[in-house]
């Protein structure tokens, strides 16, 4: 199993990195006030769905009563009517019903209005939990219907402690230098720095400082495909593209996040809003299946779409 997988945070004190959050979620949970409808907002990475997976346990919740739905899979109005159609149901097999709608502001603008209705009305037994890195692109009316948990970056001493104690766990000895290139690339997230950590670890000591500088060039490389798909377009900026692609060999979904983190940053600063959208648009669906061909679809509807 991944590290990141392995060692997902079961309890809201084995969370890194998010003491604001967890005292607001703790107290919640000590007083039993769980709001009913919750918003998690924060970069990737950084315990959104994790906290909402530990809200469920807190919660009760049976495994057939949670569902978990990636909104960029299932963007339309129908997705969001058939949660109505069935959130009237009682429960099966626990105290209550949870939906987390994972990435939520890809929903359309006539999902995001249709779900007002559920979010102001919720049966007492019925949870929702959403999670957006891009709370902007959400309805205002969705946001004041929810009570907003802000995750932020995880500092870099967070990360290193994360990194050395999951290392020692496994039974392996990491060089500081070689911590110290996971949390840099990490760029604060729990999720990327085991991620980093899963590439060295099984390595002999002599190797670890190759490998996560390895993982450093590649990062860098992506980072090149981030610059090339914002200053570029057309033909001549496809073959430019594709050239760098050559040069990866990260895994697709980790290339999406880093390209979609980018083009979050350059939005988010205000500049180039438009071009970064339309990079955003094209990564957001998942890889998994598509894998390399997929990253070429994305680069080419942002080269070349109409």
């Amino acid at each position: 199993m991944e590290l990141y997988k392995k060692y997902r945070p079961a309890a809201l004190n084995q969370v890194v990195g998010q003491d604001a959050a967890v005292s607001v979620l703790r107290t919640h949970v000590e007083k039993k006030t769980i709001p009913h409808s919750l918003l998690f907002v924060g970069p990737s990475g950084v315990s959104k769905t994790t906290l909402g997976r530990i809200l469920k346990q807190e919660l009760g919740c049976s495994d057939s009563d949670y569902n978990e739905i990636n909104c960029a899979d299932v963007r339309g109005i129908d997705g969001v009517r058939d949660i109505i159609r069935t959130m009237g149901f009682a429960p099966v097999g626990g105290t209550c019903r949870i939906w987390l709608l994972d990435e939520c502001a890809l929903l359309t603008r006539e999902a995001q209005s249709t779900m007002l209705k559920m979010l102001e009305d919720t049966p007492d037994h019925c949870y929702f939990f959403l999670c957006t890195t891009d709370p902007q692109k959400l309805l205002p009316t969705i946001k004041t219907r929810c009570t907003e948990i802000t995750l932020n970056s995880i500092n870099s001493n967070d990360l290193t402690k994360l990194v050395n104690r999951i290392a020692r766990k496994e039974g392996k000895t990491v060089p500081e230098e070689v911590v110290d290139q996971i949390v840099l690339d990490a760029n604060g997230s729990a999720r990327m720095a085991l991620v980093l950590l899963d590439k060295v670890i099984d390595l002999p000591e002599a190797d670890m400082a190759l490998a996560a500088k390895t993982c450093a060039t590649e990062q860098n490389a992506v980072i090149e495909l981030c610059r090339v798909l914002l200053s570029k377009t057309g033909e001549s900026g496809f073959r430019a593209a594709c050239h760098v692609i050559k040069g990866l060999q990260d895994d697709p979904e980790g290339i999406r996040y880093a390209v979609l983190g980018y083009a979050k940053s350059v939005m988010l600063s205000g500049r180039e809003i438009d071009k970064a959208y339309i990079i955003m648009n094209a990564f957001k669906n998942n890889f998994y299946d598509s894998k390399m061909s997929g990253v070429l679809c994305a680069v080419y509807e942002v080269m070349l779409g109409e």
